[in-house]
């Protein structure tokens, strides 16, 4: 029914192969395994509710427990390995291609560049610059769409090859926390909301080849699914998270300051003292005044222990901690999230205020330096 395939022994034991689906289209057509990248059909997922069972609570107790699989929806996907062989493999040619090229003599490497420069290349087109793009892309691509056609959800991961599976656990894009440490670029949105029970289309992208399967996900059949009381919780949780990014944007802006202050600071190395000095002293104030914004929202990056502080992130997760998906919001959460959104909001007017006030001031001067990217230069002498 599940297609799920369990073995018993002969003792108490028995082991459990989940989703043997794919290997019943492989079985049915061994084709499917010359193909570079492919999607099997995947089964339906549960929003399963999960609780403390009776008996043994703690693992230092040393009772038995069994392994589940894990939670959300499982997708089993085809990475041929000879795919990403042959890839390696050009690149390694073009290493190599390149390296030869170094040891070549000048007047033959000359030579080539002109013949080079004779030459007129086609330009690739957009379409083919993405896809050249994509196959030296790394990793596994997924977006997960909803039936009206909405991207909820996109993440990546570095697969292996052969037949693999991978998870989603059934939540849409969800927002940063305020951190110290800036986000990298291609760095995974968080995860968010869980979403609703429905049929979501999974899209997969791997070297530049792409394939599909549909997802259908279930509430927990368990316990009865109250439509209107997971709408009110959601719009709640919606602003909740809309809080907690704005003190996130506003975090970072701290961070870019700062940033923005060794810049500055690095390109007065070459501007007067008379004119740099006043610059560098403001720049120190500046700088402490963010310390402080900063520190309000979070623990010092050197502090070690605990302060004892009650912190800006400490409301701001006082004012969704007591939400969740099927359950209207209550008097607790409201009281929170108002008690959160008046100090996060004063934080930010204040952050507001300091940019428009000391900060621009500080710029105002920083723009009517006459930047020197080197210094003068007297000739150069032997002396006498």
């Amino acid at each position: 029914r599940e297609a799920d395939l369990v073995v018993g022994t002969f003792g108490r034991a028995i082991w459990v192969l989940d989703d043997i689906r794919p290997l019943r289209a492989i079985a049915a057509n061994q084709d499917l395994l010359e193909r570079p990248f492919a999607a099997f059909e995947s089964p339906d997922a549960y929003m399963a509710s999960y609780r403390q069972p009776p008996g043994v609570r703690f693992d230092g107790d040393a009772g038995y427990r069994g392994e589940n699989r894990p939670y959300g929806a499982r997708m089993s996907l085809w990475l041929n390995p000879s795919t990403f062989e042959k890839e390696e493999a050009k690149k390694e040619e073009a290493e190599d291609e390149k390296s030869k090229g170094k040891k070549k003599k000048k007047k033959d490497a000359e030579a080539e560049e002109a013949t080079e420069e004779s030459a007129e290349e086609p330009e690739m087109s957009e379409a083919e610059k993405a896809l050249a793009k994509a196959r030296k892309d790394k990793k596994l691509r997924v977006w997960v769409i909803d039936d009206s056609g909405d991207t909820i959800r996109s993440y990546s991961t570095k697969p292996d090859t052969g037949l693999i599976r991978i998870g989603w656990n059934m939540r849409e894009d969800g927002v940063r926390w305020p951190s110290w440490e800036k986000p990298k670029e291609d760095a995974d949105p968080p995860s968010g909301i869980m979403v609703t029970p429905g049929t979501y289309k999974v899209v997969f992208r791997w070297k530049g080849h792409r394939d599909s399967t549909l997802v259908k996900v279930h509430s927990d059949p368990r316990m009865e699914w109250d439509v209107a009381a997971d709408a009110e919780a959601r719009v709640a949780m919606r602003r909740g998270m809309e809080l907690i990014d704005a003190a996130d944007k506003s975090f970072a802006r701290l961070r870019e300051a700062k940033e923005a202050i060794g810049r500055v600071k690095t390109g007065l190395e070459n501007v007067p003292d008379s004119i740099a000095d006043p610059i560098r002293k403001d720049a120190k104030a500046l700088s402490d005044s963010i310390s402080k914004f900063q520190h309000e929202m979070r623990t010092p990056q050197d502090f070690k222990g605990i302060d004892g502080e009650v912190r800006l992130t400490d409301w701001l997760w006082r004012s969704v901690m007591y939400l969740d998906e099927g359950f209207p919001a209550n008097q607790n959460s409201e009281y929170a999230y108002a008690a959160g959104r008046e100090r996060i909001g004063d934080w930010i007017d204040r952050i507001n205020a300091f940019m428009a006030g000391p900060w621009a001031e500080w710029m105002e001067k920083v723009d009517a330096v006459e930047w020197k990217p080197v210094p003068d230069w007297e000739p150069l002498k032997i002396e006498e």
